[in-house]
């Protein structure tokens, strides 16, 4: 199998990029569908072509590296969030994460 990977400007003729997924949590990324049409690629625009997938493997690899640390960052995010409202909220005239179940 070879494989080609090629890069265009969101300008480039017949490139459609569709409205923005919203996502939750994750304001930073941009999820999106791409329509490619009648959208001829310039031969500078090409890297490749390879004889295998591997430069396919390590873009699927960093990708799965950003998500993950995106993914880390939103839990963490939650975990803060929660923490402080547990201390700052009271229930019973003592604040919430002082209770078992809410501290746990």
């Amino acid at each position: 199998m070879t494989a080609r990977v090629f890069l265009l400007t969101p300008d480039h003729e017949g490139i459609s990029i569709g409205r923005r997924v919203p996502t939750l949590g994750y304001d930073g990324v941009t999820i999106s569908s791409l329509s490619l049409q009648r959208s001829p690629v310039p031969s500078g625009s090409c890297l490749g072509p390879f004889e295998d997938d591997e430069p396919l493997r390590k873009a699927r690899s960093w990708e799965d590296e950003i998500l993950t640390a995106a993914g880390l960052g939103l839990m963490r995010r939650a975990l803060d969030c929660a923490s402080e409202y547990a201390r700052a909220h009271k229930s019973g005239g003592k604040p919430i994460i002082a209770y078992q179940e809410i501290g746990f």
